[in-house]
């Protein structure tokens, strides 16, 4: 092999690895990213949850405050 042929091949091996090593940085970044995502679609998931929840228990509460007699209508019968 002639010595500009040796030095193609290495021009070409040094230009794969130096794209690999660009790929493995991109896929560890989009890993942090997509990390960083899931955790906050598990915080909003939790959010979303205990807002469900405390719309039922206001629910809840409501139509038994309304079966108890409000003040107006203690004063009227005393």
């Amino acid at each position: 092999m002639s010595k500009s042929s040796l030095q193609q091949a290495s021009d070409v091996v040094e230009s794969a690895n130096q794209r690999e090593s660009a790929a493995a940085v991109l896929l560890k970044e989009l890993d942090e990213r997509q990390e960083s995502v899931l955790r906050e679609l598990d915080d909003l998931n939790h959010n979303i949850e205990d807002l469900i929840e405390s719309w039922q228990v206001q629910n809840k509460q409501e139509p038994e405050q309304e079966l108890l007699p409000d003040d107006t209508s203690v004063k009227n019968t005393a």
